[in-house]
């Protein structure tokens, strides 16, 4: 479905309303003022506990009101439905519906600082009876707002997560939930998923005897058992979003349906459920909450698959009572709004325009004061919403230039990683560190899911990188090949599939599953450098085995020349085999290999490249990631020269080019490129141009937008 047809309009303006504020006197001054300032667009929450506050009862009065209110002032309307504050007479009815940790601790429900009227952390998602009723205020909710002439669209779900921040460290203890109904309900995803008790016995290397034999896997470290575990909650909050869906369908079969996620590694999967390419699987659209940052960004783009995309919640004035915004002005504005525009985000919604009153976040968060007089970085966030909108149709018909590198975002891998570690940014520190050092050689990069191999999706990058692939995914393991044979270059680093998932084994061979034969070569030894995850962390820092170990290029790779050292951390691994080594260990073992294989060729790194990219000092690691990935499919297509990165954005035949400098001093960015060029608002900087380069001096972290023909 293409987003021409699901988004006919771009949302600019702000999230409003989350009862009891803004106060209904208030309002009316409100919109007038976002109407005025350029804004087409409100957010506002329908709170189960707020809108249906005894069982049977539903009062939507106060949205129906504010929905005239918008509509009086042509501002559209997006509905959010709040479900994770569940009224007090649910749990009065069903004490039982309450979520339990695995410690035993059962939940809630309490007040928090985000949900300042109670009900945190909802019922059990597995509990028949309270589900039942919170399907009911779904549908009572389309049935009184579903035909507002203002609504624009309905969002299923505020940043999907299990415990509503209560528990969002993932701990073995604090992980949820244990309680009869998810257990029951595991129990038949299990049989559904293995078809018989022989099979599942197979898979996690037990012999049960009957159903009601098989435990909870609240211990992490028998691995296939723990990871079904917390992918079964991953798909249960993708059938809660499909509940909705269906619910808000039966009374409104017009308006687009969209949920708005945070990805990891603020939302960790283990611990909070989020799986970005499940939950955009319902929506005719998809959102998230820290969109202004690139990886978030991409991220999403990536998920949700061709679908439009929106930044739900700019998050651009944090605070709260004693830690007042920091004031912002107009450069600022634009790297929240021009660099998500540069990677594909349609939508933009702040939050929020009016500070609250209540709670952990009052009384920041504002595009005004607290009294609603405007503050002074409403202007520019009003200017920018003025040329975003005048030319609305092209921005939201236009492309980011099309990927020719993807890094593998692995659902399980991440759960392995934690649970191998017991820590809880390996995984997720390792995807963003090869992002970003992509991001800043100039790439640009897509995200490919386990589920997008089945559908070929993978086959339209020519190469795939493939951060600490420990665990990898059978279907992924068998594409390799192929995707190799066909042309395409694979970029692994440390530990490919070392673990069997097929067999839910250790494998015997590194790389496993057969992937030996891919990369030419075989795991030797492996020696670990870090002791973060390590149970003699203490005495081994006391013999200063920490990071210091460095692999050396034996021949240039792209634009690093033979003999750089490559210092690295966690571990790092020396292969053999027949492989074309391009960097070797202090031993002069190979550590970095290559296989080629007709068009294509396998690259394997010994140690995790992006981890170590990740750190303070791992500059040399993201230079590597870059190069490795430049040998492969060679320099990208912007070309960049100076500290800083250039996107364009493209609609038949008109461009826009949004310019970073992502240094803290004044820099001149120079971008190859020629052609005529004119700024979008009216205040940037006019590029000199010459020889087929564009030069752009620009402040530090300024970002800047231009047509370009």
């Amino acid at each position: 479905m293409s987003m021409n047809r699901i988004l006919s309009f771009m949302p600019f303006g702000a999230q409003y309303y989350r009862a009891p504020t803004p106060l209904s006197e208030e309002w009316d001054a409100d919109l007038r003022r976002m109407r005025d300032a350029g804004f087409n667009t409100i957010k506002v929450w329908a709170q189960w506990r707020w809108n249906n506050p005894a069982e049977g009862r539903f009062d939507f009065s106060d949205l129906t009101l504010l929905l005239d209110t918008a509509q009086a002032h042509g501002l559209r309307v997006v509905v959010n439905l709040i479900m994770d504050c569940a009224p007090a007479w649910l749990f009065a009815a069903y004490p039982d519906c309450r979520m339990v940790t695995a410690g035993g601790r059962t939940l809630g429900p309490v007040t928090t600082p985000y949900r300042q009227i109670g009900g945190v952390p909802g019922h059990c998602l597995h509990h028949k009876a309270a589900v039942k009723h919170s399907v009911r205020f779904v549908e009572e909710a389309a049935k009184a707002l579903g035909t507002h002439p203002s609504l624009a669209f309905w969002d299923l779900w505020n940043e999907p997560e299990l415990t509503v921040g209560l528990l969002r460290e993932p701990k073995i203890g604090d992980l949820v939930c244990a309680c009869p109904s998810s257990r029951a309900a595991f129990l038949d995803w299990l049989e559904c998923r293995y078809s018989s008790l022989e099979r599942l016995n197979r898979v996690w290397s037990r012999n049960y005897q009957t159903w009601d034999e098989v435990e909870l896997p609240v211990q992490p470290q028998t691995y296939r058992d723990f990871i079904d575990w917390r992918l079964f909650f991953a798909e249960t909050m993708r059938d809660e979003l499909l509940r909705r869906k269906e619910a808000v369908r039966r009374w409104d079969t017009v308006h687009p349906v969209v949920c708005h996620t945070v990805p990891p590694p603020i939302f960790p999967l283990v611990s909070c459920g989020s799986d970005d390419w499940l939950l955009a699987e319902p929506g005719d659209l998809h959102g998230n909450s820290v969109g202004s940052d690139p990886f978030a960004a991409d991220l999403l783009r990536s998920a949700a698959r061709g679908k439009a995309v929106i930044n739900a919640e700019i998050h651009a004035l944090p605070g709260g009572a004693f830690s007042r915004p920091r004031p912002i002005g107009s450069a600022e504005m634009k790297r929240h709004i021009l660099i998500p525009l540069a990677h594909g985000i349609k939508g933009f919604l702040f939050w929020q325009y009016r500070p609250e009153r209540l709670g952990g976040e009052s009384p920041a968060w504002g595009l005004t004061n607290p009294d609603g007089s405007p503050a002074p970085w409403l202007e520019p966030a009003s200017h920018i919403a003025r040329a975003l909108l005048a030319d609305e149709e092209f921005f939201l018909a236009a492309s980011p230039l099309p990927a020719k590198a993807a890094l593998l975002a692995d659902p399980e891998n991440q759960i392995f990683c934690w649970a191998g570690t017991l820590a809880g940014d390996l995984y997720s520190r390792s995807l963003d560190g090869a992002y970003r050092a992509l991001a800043r050689a100039g790439y640009q990069v897509d995200f490919v899911h386990p589920s997008d191999f089945a559908a070929g999706l993978h086959q339209q990058y020519r190469c795939l990188y493939l951060p600490v692939p420990y665990w990898l995914a059978e279907p992924v393991a068998g594409a390799l090949g192929d995707y190799v044979r066909r042309g395409g270059s694979v970029v692994s680093e440390i530990w490919p599939a070392a673990y069997d998932s097929a067999r839910s084994l250790h494998s015997t061979v590194t790389p496993g599953m057969g992937l030996d034969q891919l990369f030419g070569c075989r795991e030797r030894m492996t020696w670990p450098l870090t002791t973060g995850f390590d149970a003699y962390a203490m005495m081994q820092a006391a013999e200063g085995r920490g990071r210091g170990l460095a692999i050396r290029l034996s021949r240039h790779v792209g634009g690093l020349a033979a003999g750089t050292a490559i210092p690295v951390c966690v571990a790092v691994s020396e292969y053999e085999g027949e492989a074309e080594v391009l960097g070797v260990l202090p031993n002069g073992g190979a550590a970095i290999t290559r296989m080629r294989s007709g068009e294509g060729g396998a690259l394997l790194a010994g140690a995790p490249l992006a981890y170590s990219a990740s750190q303070p000092d791992g500059g040399a690691c993201g230079d590597l990631i870059a190069e490795l990935v430049r040998e492969s499919i060679g320099d990208p297509d912007v070309l960049v020269e100076g500290p800083g990165r250039a996107d364009i954005l493209q609609a038949d035949t008109r461009r826009f080019l949004v310019v970073s400098n992502e240094s803290e001093e004044r820099a001149v960015i120079r971008l190859k490129a020629s052609g005529q060029v004119s700024g979008f608002l009216g205040d940037e900087p006019e590029p000199r141009a010459g020889g087929g380069w564009l030069e752009f001096a620009l402040p530090g972290r300024a970002v800047e937008g231009y047509w370009l023909a």
